[in-house]
């Protein structure tokens, strides 16, 4: 092969390798969002067996929302559950529990289908809570076919149904 040959089989090769690379990337991209959205899900719906387990111990009452992750963590095999793989914050919980529902037993709660017990909390810390007040601004996660950031969250309700929920919510969840 002449030197004039070699330099065009390299160029060619350049400017095809730049399109399937980035394909690559997108898709990569879009496997981890999606993995995290999963994981995310995995981990809610095991905080909320966790509760149930604490409640049935406890007299079939929720833990105290100020220290809801002290008061589940002997009901936890794996602390990681208590992080949200998307969440760029650093603290123990990436999700905070309803400050409403503290101390109720589930007969108390009037709605529990469309009542919040734990959400994503824009703010991790030792024991995240509130009314939803703190939910991050421009959500956690991606939708697995797009590249665009939504307002997406996960919601683990009263009756242990855990839903990713765009907003605005429709239904608006209670609180």
């Amino acid at each position: 092969m002449t030197a004039r040959r070699i330099a065009l089989v390299v160029l060619i090769s350049a400017v095809l390798a730049v399109p399937v690379v980035t394909v690559l990337v997108a898709f990569r991209r879009v496997a981890a969002d999606s993995n995290a959205l999963s994981k995310c899900g995995h981990n809610v719906h095991a905080l909320g067996i966790a509760i149930s387990e604490y409640q049935i111990d406890h007299g079939g009452r929720l833990p105290d929302a100020i220290k809801w992750v002290d008061e589940i963590r002997p009901y936890v095999k794996d602390p990681r559950i208590f992080r949200c793989p998307a969440d760029p914050t650093s603290g123990r919980s990436s999700y905070g529990m309803n400050a409403n529902l503290s101390g109720k037993r589930d007969s108390d709660i009037r709605d529990p289908s469309d009542t919040v017990l734990l959400y994503d909390a824009a703010h991790a810390g030792a024991n995240p809570h509130g009314t939803g007040q703190d939910l991050p601004p421009q959500g956690r996660h991606r939708y697995p076919r797009f590249q665009t950031r939504v307002t997406l969250y996960w919601f683990l309700f009263a009756d242990r149904a855990g839903y990713v929920r765009e907003k605005p919510f429709a239904p608006t969840p209670h609180w």
